[in-house]
């Protein structure tokens, strides 16, 4: 990394020798991070152990022989600040610029507008399904759960993203250890940065059946990635020889890549790259932009000018919760040795054997002959003390921890109304909102980023994020309050009722996604559905009742002309009792009771046909057939 004259491949003698160069600048750039990881490092190390591990007894000072009953507060809060911020998810919404229809000159603009207007909705659309899917593919909110839990605990969750062409969709995949994510800054704001690298170790027979690696392949020591040592017979802390890996992305000073290749540059013309380093060999170079990883830092609290988040869990936690636990044990040592009966009893002389004290029990205390047995008055003065401290500490956590009384399942706290319940959990509230505030641009970019990867691979999507330049992504989180208070439920109906906010947005705030309003627009489709969505049920049934009425009264009267016509065929008698006389005229002879004669052009004649029927030019509706049809019936 020094001011050095730039070689190229022909003075480096071998392309090994200039991987090895490039390798050790690698090492050096990361070796410039150690005081501030480790620093990082240790913190971790010591909140893992007492939230999720079983350290927080080491801590503890209390003489052997007291009771050690080990009262863990710090996984209880870090489990209820994880629900007030990522307990309910969040949706990833798209936007589109919508062009104002008044500003149309003539009635073809106005048209031209709203096609585009409505083409601009639909792409939106389909670009939040899209994310949603990638969300849904990546473990879809529990994902973002673990993130939360353990920026909560540790002070940082890392994220890296990239594109699986055999798997044909986009990876979002957590860096479980933190502590193995190295980064090299840009700017003194830790904001910005030239590089991330994530370090591990592995075996050497690992190493060897993965990449090929040989037994010349530079260690270092177990647990230190960095101290490196190129020569395997060098000692280290450690008898069990590892080896180093380290996947780096991004710029490296004074290097360049092209085409798979390593190149020495002038300083300000380095390109980024992806690199895997495996001892002192580079296994993979990836120099195509699009296939390159990205790496997102979510930081649990952010502090000014640091590098790395701050935990919920502080160093005045730890320490109240290890007073609580030493007071706790004081008590309830105290209460072995007193809060039992004990009696003065005689008979115990110099050759009899004295009983020994046994704390938990009713204890005799020897005395000599001729005195009585008496119970001896303790008292419980010191109880009240210790609750007195027990109660104050607990209370000091939760003030520290910024958790509410209520969420920390006190019994004790009593609320008369749901407005007191919401103003005793606005601490915490208002920690998961920070929280909220601050993940949401990162998320936005990661999601964003993740769009325009996938448009790289598949042209539908490019179309959806080239089409329209205008378009953001924008992080929902539903509205705690409105979901579990009351009051605010009401004023976020109200919204809704005066129109104020579309259905859609409705939703969102209580935390349902967009495919319950599809649901209700296929309801609709359904005379059923649709009546229970409006409540018209009533009206509904009223009209299916109906139309069965309807139904079995024209089955009857059917049924009643079908009886009529069978008896009017056997006798010849009408119901009403008259012959039944055919009517006269062409054919009249043939017919069978009051059946239609067809008009044929032999007995069409002019004044002599039926002149309602086919062929005649007037039909039964017609006035002229209706006329033709009484003096046909009167025999004219």
């Amino acid at each position: 990394m020094e001011n050095k004259k730039h070689s190229d491949l022909k003075e480096y003698g071998s392309y090994e020798k200039l991987q090895e160069d490039f390798v050790r600048d690698v090492l050096e750039a990361l070796e410039q991070t150690k005081s501030e990881t480790a620093e990082r490092n240790d913190n971790i190390d010591k909140l893992d152990s007492v939230i999720f591990g079983t350290q927080l007894a080491s801590y503890l000072k209390i003489p052997i022989g007291h009771d050690k009953t080990s009262i863990n507060w710090l996984r209880r809060a870090v489990e209820i600040h994880t629900d007030q911020f990522m307990g309910n998810g969040f949706q990833v919404v798209s936007t589109y610029d919508s062009k104002d229809i008044t500003t149309a000159g003539d009635e073809q603009e106005k048209i031209r507008i709203k096609t585009e207007n409505k083409k601009s909705k639909e792409y939106a659309e389909q670009r939040r399904n899209l994310v949603e899917q990638i969300k849904e593919d990546n473990g879809g909110d529990s994902l973002f759960k673990d993130l939360a839990q353990n920026a909560s605990a540790v002070g940082d969750a890392v994220l890296k993203t990239y594109y699986s062409e055999d798997e044909k969709k986009f990876i979002i995949t957590p860096v479980e250890s933190v502590e193995n994510f190295y980064v090299i800054w840009s700017d003194n704001n830790f904001r910005e940065a030239d590089a991330y690298a994530y370090v591990y170790q592995i075996s050497l027979q690992k190493a060897a059946k993965m990449y090929g690696c040989g037994e010349d392949t530079p260690t270092s020591p177990l647990g230190q990635p960095l101290n490196f040592s190129y020569s395997t017979s060098t000692t280290t802390i450690s008898d069990q020889k590892m080896v180093t890996v380290i996947e780096l992305t991004g710029l490296v000073e004074e290097w360049a890549a092209e085409n798979g290749k390593l190149s020495e540059v002038d300083l300000g013309k380095e390109t980024k790259m992806n690199v895997l380093i495996v001892g002192n060999k580079v296994k993979r170079l990836i120099t195509d932009l699009k296939k390159l990883p990205n790496y997102y830092v979510l930081p649990n609290k952010r502090q000014r000018r640091r590098p790395w988040g701050v935990s919920d869990i502080s160093e005045a936690a730890i320490d109240i919760n290890l007073t609580y636990i030493e007071t706790l044990s004081d008590w309830r040592t105290v209460a072995n040795k007193v809060n039992f009966p004990k009696f003065k009893a005689l008979g115990f002389g110099k050759n009899i054997t004295m009983p020994k004290p046994k704390p938990r029990t009713v204890e005799m205390i020897p005395l000599s002959d001729g005195q009585d047995i008496q119970l001896i008055n303790q008292g419980d003065s010191n109880q009240f003390d210790f609750k007195a401290q027990l109660d104050e500490l607990e209370k000091e956590f939760v003030r520290e921890t910024g958790l509410s009384r209520v969420l920390f399942s006190d019994p004790t706290i009593t609320l008369n109304s749901n407005q007191a319940l919401m103003t005793s959990m606005k601490p915490t509230t208002d920690i998961a909102q920070a929280k909220k505030s601050l993940w949401k641009p990162i998320l936005t970019q990661m999601f964003t980023d993740a769009l325009t990867t996938i448009a790289s691979y598949d042209k539908d999507v490019a179309e959806l994020v080239n089409a329209d330049d205008s378009w953001t992504l924008r992080v929902v989180y539903p509205d705690h309050l409105a979901k579990y208070d009351p009051s605010a439920f009401s004023m976020l109906l109200n919204r809704f009722n005066a129109g104020l906010i579309s259905s859609q947005s409705f939703m969102e705030q209580l935390g349902e996604t967009k495919e319950e309003v599809d649901r209700i627009a296929d309801e609709l489709d359904s005379s059923v559905t649709a009546a229970i969505i409006g409540k018209q049920v009533p009206m509904v049934a009223q009209h299916v009742i109906q139309k069965e009425i309807q139904k079995e009264q024209m089955e009857m009267q059917a049924a009643q002309q079908t009886q009529q016509a069978s008896i009017v065929n056997q006798t010849g008698v009408a119901p009403n009792g008259k012959p039944n006389t055919p009517p006269a005229g062409a054919g009249g002879a043939g017919s069978v009771g009051n059946s239609a004669q067809i008009s044929t052009a032999a007995n069409n004649t002019p004044g002599s046909g039926i002149m309602s029927q086919a062929g005649s030019g007037a039909t039964t509706a017609s006035p002229a057939g209706a006329v033709a049809q009484s003096a046909q019936n009167a025999g004219a």
